[in-house]
């Protein structure tokens, strides 16, 4: 049996992981932490196989929203939203702002979000990829800006990705405090100055330069581990469709003013900048650490016990190949991530093949429409409200009997990763 394994990993291959991505063999990965499949390349760009080749195209706004594009097998690609778009950038580098190895080849410039600027008609949200950064006055009439796409697809809902932030994604804790259920951050109410009355925030916010934001502690509601959060952290408070300012659920964060709010992240390549959100609009910007000049108002957060969470990831305990199928027998993750488990993918995929899914609320999933005589590798990933594990893998050697009503042709014990 030992040698049978050995045999079988070389064969087929497990799938290469670039960091938080899958790799899915035809020009896509899917990204664990939200469950969302890109586009290794931009659009005018190429897959090789290894690289992405060729120049990225410039398209209006216009013309990026009304794309349609059928693509390693599914016609289903648009444009992103904005906070699915934030969702690729790594903060950690610059130039491009981006993990280089899952989508090689990126230009370190504006891509286009499908998110309009519910303020000015005339104006979306796009996102700087030298920096990370985000601009809500890219023109989208007429034809004078151009900016790149990255198509998305995604297999199901997750609020952690909306635009917006409704009053019931939030549990008030009656202390002053909310967690946001689909990130799992616990927030203070108020910000620091403000005082929290048992139904509003009062008095004026009090202002910090960076360094004396990140030096701060505070007991606060019988917690002592309040800090201030990393710009993905301070983001995911921004409501990009609400009207009038600022730009964030005011029922749960009364008296916010529309200003800046310093976040705890440093911008890669500059040693004097860190970023910020205005919640004038929702965007972020850069400000100097230690100057005066930016003197920027805070709020601190917790991580909570996380009920946001990913889950952890299934256990695929056998898979039947039989004419045209793979039939999945899994258990559930260990690990729920503190909220209930929605539902299961299974995915199969082979090189130069489309790769085939099912879906539904437990073990067995069958995966069909798949090609005789080709390998595949299949997997399962879990989704609860705080998005979808990485995926567990096995390969599946799938053998169709043309006009065979029925039966098994194979059963393959799960191969370890």
């Amino acid at each position: 049996m030992r040698a049978l394994l050995l045999i079988l990993f070389a064969l087929f291959a497990l799938p290469a992981r670039a960091g938080n991505f899958t790799d899915n063999g035809d020009g896509t990965v899917t990204d664990t932490r939200t469950g969302l499949v890109w586009m290794r390349c931009a659009l005018g760009q190429t897959w090789s196989g290894t690289a992405c080749t060729g120049t990225a195209a410039a398209y209006s706004w216009d013309q990026a929203a009304s794309l349609t594009l059928t693509y390693a097998g599914r016609s289903d690609w648009r444009l992103p939203w904005v906070r699915e778009l934030h969702s690729i950038v790594d903060y950690t580098t610059f130039s491009p702002a981006i993990d280089g190895g899952a989508f090689p080849a990126t230009p370190s410039s504006y891509f286009w979000s499908e998110s309009p600027n519910i303020y000015f008609f005339c104006y979306a949200w796009s996102v700087d990829f030298y920096s990370g950064g985000d601009s809500y006055s890219r023109e989208r009439c007429g034809d004078t800006t151009r900016g790149h796409v990255r198509l998305v697809r995604r297999e199901q809902y997750s609020a952690l990705l909306d635009d917006t932030r409704p009053t019931g994604d939030y549990v008030d804790h009656g202390d002053g405090t909310a967690t946001h259920t689909p990130t799992g951050l616990t927030w203070m109410r108020c910000a620091l100055g403000q005082a929290w009355n048992g139904t509003t925030c009062t008095g004026a916010t009090s202002t910090y330069t960076w360094d004396q934001a990140k030096a701060l502690t505070q007991t606060y509601a019988g917690h002592s581990d309040w800090r201030l959060p990393d710009l993905p952290e301070l983001r995911s408070l921004v409501d990009y469709l609400k009207t009038p300012r600022p730009a964030i659920n005011d029922s749960l964060f009364p008296a916010t003013p529309d200003s800046g709010f310093w976040s705890g992240s440093p911008i890669a390549g500059y040693s004097d900048l860190a970023w910020y959100v205005n919640f004038y609009f929702g965007g972020t910007g850069s400000g100097l650490r230690s100057s005066y000049d930016y003197a920027l108002s805070v709020r601190l957060v917790r991580s909570g016990q996380q009920p946001g969470s990913p889950p952890g990831q299934p256990t695929i305990t056998s898979i039947t190949a039989g004419s045209g199928r793979a039939t999945i027998h899994f258990t559930p993750p260990a690990n729920t991530g503190g909220s209930p488990i929605t539902g299961y993918t299974a995915s199969c995929a082979a090189s130069g093949q489309t790769t085939r899914t099912a879906t539904g609320s437990g073990s067995p999933l069958t995966v069909r429409n798949l090609i005789g005589g080709v390998a595949y590798q299949c997997a399962v990933a879990a989704t609860n409200s705080g998005g979808s594990t990485g995926a567990v893998s096995a390969a599946v050697p799938v053998t169709p009997a043309p006009g065979k009503k029925g039966g098994i042709s194979s059963i393959l014990m799960l191969l370890l990763d």
